[in-house]
């Protein structure tokens, strides 16, 4: 069974919160944490979308595959945050690939519980579509505003993302290559180096996939400044 801060977590996902925590026990019921040491597959595209997941710690990734076999990085999942849930809700399968980074604890909890929940409560069925439509809001708000920004300023985003604090020092782990994130905030890894570069005068440093913030306050106030690097916001 799940400890009780790992249920505490998974009932502050957008797609439980307000739920009572009977309701979202009765759908959790015995699933498992599970811990992968390396990083691991957790399903492909078209697969069925059988299952939601909750992160609990460490980081997944979830990335698509264009023609010539590149990857596409749509989004960093952190701990807290739930996925695949839109697909169970939809067609049925899953429109994208995920990998967990070495070290990610998550639960999986079958889709066949939650149905049967939504089936039986037109309550709860609003609930989470309210909670899905947040999600869509925020996504969409979150590639609108990469088009507005640096690269500089992008990459500050992408990194409070990650960020498990919102005040303080903090310490990133990015889980994915530096090419995949230059992907991911749609900019060349050319540009990303530069970026990196810039954030160092806001206390950011980088060794390796492990990127250290001195204050994640300044990097939030950089993220938001409108002066930031004005030249440098035409890249798509």
């Amino acid at each position: 069974m799940l400890s009780e801060p790992d249920f505490a977590l998974v009932q502050r996902t957008p797609l439980f919160e307000g739920l009572a925590p009977e309701v979202t026990r009765a759908f959790v019921g015995d699933a498992r944490a599970a811990l992968f040491e390396t990083r691991t597959l957790l399903f492909s595209q078209g697969d069925p979308a059988d299952s939601v997941f909750v992160v609990l710690a460490g980081q997944v990734r979830l990335f698509t595959l264009t023609a010539d076999g590149r990857e596409s990085i749509l989004e960093f999942i952190a701990p807290g945050q739930s996925f695949a849930e839109a697909a169970m809700f939809g067609s049925g399968r899953l429109p994208v690939n995920a990998e967990a980074a070495p070290g990610t604890r998550l639960v999986r909890i079958p889709a066949r519980a939650i149905l049967a929940g939504i089936d039986a409560d037109a309550a709860l069925a609003r609930k989470m579509m309210d909670s899905l439509a947040r999600r869509q809001r925020r996504l969409i708000g979150l590639i609108s505003g990469l088009k507005l920004r640096s690269p500089g300023q992008r990459l500050a985003a992408a990194l409070l993302a990650l960020s498990a604090v919102d005040f303080g020092p903090t310490t990133v782990h990015l889980g994915v290559t530096k090419a995949g994130l230059a992907s991911h905030i749609g900019i060349t890894p050319e540009s990303l180096s530069r970026a990196m570069a810039r954030l160092r005068d806001v206390g950011v440093t980088c060794q390796g996939q492990k990127i250290t913030i001195a204050d994640v306050a300044a990097l939030r106030r950089y993220r938001e400044d409108q002066d930031a690097e004005p030249e440098a916001k035409t890249e798509t």
